[in-house]
């Protein structure tokens, strides 16, 4: 953890897109995870607590730098976003991979019954 933060703090920009995106993703994966029972307050400390830890202190002892790049990433997103039509030809196309890849394991599968709920979850997940 000692040798993290010294990274963090002699080389900001060099592991600051990386922590973000590890930090992004991990909080999403756990959020995702976490039950509305469960209680959060009694899960021991994790990745994505380590790496919120050195993303504060990316923040604290480089603001301006941290500031800047978190700038320039905004404006990378909103620049390189597919437009609708391109995300409506992607979901279209990865229906029809999925459409052939169903119709290739009912023909190695023989003539039993297709379980079209497993096809309509199929769906579903690539929809999503």
């Amino acid at each position: 953890k000692k040798v993290l933060n010294k990274i963090v703090s002699y080389f900001p920009q060099s592991v600051y897109y990386a922590l973000r995106a590890f930090y992004l993703e991990r909080r999403d994966i756990e959020r995702s995870r976490i039950t509305p029972n469960s209680n959060y307050s009694k899960t021991p400390p994790s990745a994505v607590n380590h790496s919120e830890e050195l993303m504060s202190t990316l923040r604290r002892t480089h603001p301006t730098l941290w500031s800047s790049l978190e700038s320039i990433l905004e404006e990378l997103i909103i620049r390189f976003r597919p437009s609708y039509e391109e995300e409506l030809l992607a979901t279209v196309t990865a229906l029809l991979q999925r459409g052939d890849s169903q119709l290739e394991h009912q023909k190695h599968a023989g003539p039993e019954k297709l379980d079209e709920d497993a096809v309509r979850t199929s769906f579903s997940k690539t929809l999503a």
